[in-house]
């Protein structure tokens, strides 16, 4: 059985898995699955497979604005690009459809603005767990792991930001310096 949650945090039974993003305000504990330098990552366990699979001709295209040829990329005056020269915010994204990052956390900050639709698109087909103590994406479905609950907009983030500062679960950024 299948379990969903609905806007009001209540459980439902009998639904599709939802995938979303998992979001931690402060960098988590564990760091083990942390992947704080994603361009060693991207680099280190380059796979030219990679560059065949659908969101990844997608993340070329859209973030980097060149043009692919099986693995094979462009600029628009027809000079070849090697994958390895492709932004931080490709690789991130790149990385996180992969399967061996299915636990793996990145720091949003290593994403830009032209990431953030491709990101929700990643996530509508697995978990993507980040952290960041900020909330770029406008209106998105997003679980803040400190608290577990479910944030469907802007709004709901903020309050429920400032209620885990009020509890002390996470350092109030205004008075104490902690910053990611």
């Amino acid at each position: 059985m299948c379990y969903s949650v609905n806007k009001n945090n209540i459980l439902i039974k009998g639904v599709d898995l939802i995938y979303m993003i998992k979001m931690y305000l402060v960098k988590p504990k564990n760091e083990d699955n942390l992947i704080k330098f994603p361009n060693e990552v991207y680099d280190t366990f380059f796979n030219e497979e990679w560059f065949l699979q659908p969101i990844v001709k997608r993340i070329i295209l859209e973030v980097e604005k060149l043009k692919q040829r099986d693995i094979l990329l462009n600029d628009e005056y027809g000079h070849p690009i090697s994958p390895y020269s492709i932004s931080t915010g490709s690789k991130t994204l790149i990385l996180m459809a992969q399967d061996f990052t299915n636990e793996s956390c990145f720091r949003l900050s290593n994403l830009g603005d032209n990431c953030y639709n491709i990101l929700e698109d990643i996530a509508k087909t697995k978990d993507i767990f980040i952290y960041a103590n900020c909330l770029p994406i406008k209106d998105i479905q997003i679980q803040i792991m400190e608290s577990g609950k479910v944030v469907y907009t802007d709004l709901d983030f903020i309050e429920e930001k400032y209620k885990l500062m009020e509890e002390g679960v996470i350092p109030n950024e205004y008075t104490e310096n902690k910053y990611i």
